[in-house]
């Protein structure tokens, strides 16, 4: 037998949510205890319930009141040091633990079910914004995100992304498709491929993610209708002093070139590195040595200083408001 009960610390100050929540994490702690346990949970803030139980109990307001949220990491053309996109990564910025990772609650709306309503979430959060920088003048060509299998094995993937991207007034190849090589090495039939193939006609782009790390091999790239494969950083970490990783990534890049792929080195951190991987041919860039991942208040700026940077042109007075005035430094991002 277990057992869960709930006893606020101030009955007459609990409200119905705190002690639902409450009740429902007794009931959780309960049920992950041997039996015969009994569990007291005191207050729905309560600090010694365990992490996983705390963000079990916060999802849906977490989703309500927009905690979830994609944070953006640049993505620059080695050719012209311009940005040709970036990637939109979920981060839960949680008002007791901080800002969480996708490894840290990921697992959290796995098990609750809750994926597909993080693929909408963020769908619908990327391209609202994207609307916006449109709106404000700014050049973001194209944003991915990262589709789990659980998704890409959707039929009906490509109608929601139609209508999300017609609501938000934008053409299909403003958004790009992130599949993990991962994906590609376990499907068992051919609906993730039919999927993709939809998606690649109605003009997204798919990128092949974390390349190298898998099993992928050339019949099931073109299978997964794959435009750009980013090369996983294990294999760019050191990479202007080690002979062998230069190796390889020549040898990925070739196989690119012969299949007329683009080619996205991920996890640059130095100079170095990022000199070596565009000598190796490859057309674009992500990682901390070009810019972390930061919250949608913040690229604004980062995109104008950036490309006036990059021209060597000076801030127009008329826009360098704008380039502050989306918010600071974006904190504790994590993630290449």
């Amino acid at each position: 037998m277990r057992i869960g009960v709930h006893a606020p610390e101030c009955p007459e100050k609990a409200g119905h949510h705190d002690a639902l929540v409450g009740a429902e994490r007794a009931l959780a702690a309960a049920h992950a205890a041997p039996g015969g346990t009994i569990r007291i949970a005191r207050g729905a803030r309560d600090d010694m319930a365990p992490p996983e139980l705390r963000l079990a109990a916060d999802l849906d307001h977490a989703f309500e009141s927009g905690q979830i949220q994609p944070f953006f990491q640049p993505q620059v053309s080695t050719d012209t040091g311009l940005v040709s996109g970036a990637e939109a990564l979920a981060r839960w910025r949680h008002p007791d633990l901080g800002t969480l990772a996708p490894h840290e609650f990921m697992p959290t709306i796995d098990a609750a079910g809750q994926m597909t309503r993080l693929t909408d979430h963020m769908v619908g959060a990327v391209l609202s914004h994207l609307s916006d920088w449109d709106a404000a003048g700014l050049d973001l060509p194209t944003v991915s995100i990262n589709f789990p299998q659980a998704d890409l094995s959707d039929p009906e993937l490509p109608t929601r992304l139609a209508w999300a991207l017609d609501a938000a007034g934008l053409e299909e190849n403003r958004l790009g498709i992130e599949v993990l090589e991962t994906v590609v090495s376990i499907d068992q039939d051919d609906t993730v491929p039919r999927v993709l193939t939809q998606l690649a006609r109605m003009g997204c782009r798919i990128d092949l993610d974390d390349f190298g790390t898998g099993q992928a091999s050339i019949n099931a790239i073109r299978r997964f209708s794959a435009k750009r494969i980013k090369i996983d950083r294990t294999f760019i970490r050191g990479l202007d002093r080690d002979p062998e990783r230069q190796a390889m990534v020549a040898a990925i890049v070739t196989l690119a070139d012969q299949l007329k792929l683009e080619v996205m080195a991920e996890g640059i951190e130095t100079a170095g590195e990022h000199s070596r991987v565009a000598e190796l041919g490859c057309g674009h860039v992500q990682g901390y040595g070009i810019a972390r991942p930061m919250n949608a208040d913040a690229l604004p700026g980062w995109l104008l200083r950036h490309g006036h940077q990059v021209l060597h042109t000076p801030l127009p007075a008329s826009l360098r408001q704008l380039s502050t005035g989306f918010g600071s430094a974006p904190g504790a991002a994590r993630g290449h």
